[in-house]
């Protein structure tokens, strides 16, 4: 064989994700705890006896003195400020480019405006 150093990577490469592949797909359909055969075989779908999003939000946020709350606020300020700015620069254009005679970036013989 010609390249026969591309053939062992390529099969080491497919059987690398085969055995990926293969852990996922074991990692995702098990459960903690692990469900009996029959219960698995009810196909039931049904809410969660306790939620605990909120409390997961409520550490997340006290995590770390609160600093997740000061990086969104940053985020937002940031955000807000960019938008505005943009908003402002795109209608100075747009009056300028519907004042002005012809096309954007050529100049007309018929415009008040200079070149």
């Amino acid at each position: 064989m010609k390249n026969t150093r591309g053939v062992v990577i390529g099969t080491a490469a497919i059987v690398c994700y085969r055995n990926l592949l293969r852990g996922a797909i074991h990692c995702s359909s098990s459960s903690w705890p692990p469900k009996t055969r029959s219960r698995r075989a009810l196909l039931k779908f049904s809410w969660p006896k306790n939620f605990v999003l909120f409390d997961n939000i409520q550490q997340a946020f006290a995590a770390r003195d609160y600093l997740m709350v000061i990086a969104f606020i940053n985020s937002v300020i940031l955000t807000v400020v960019s938008v505005a700015a943009l908003v402002i620069l795109s209608a100075m254009v747009a009056y300028v480019w519907q004042r002005r005679g012809g096309r954007p970036g050529q100049s007309s013989t018929s415009s008040s405006w200079p070149a």
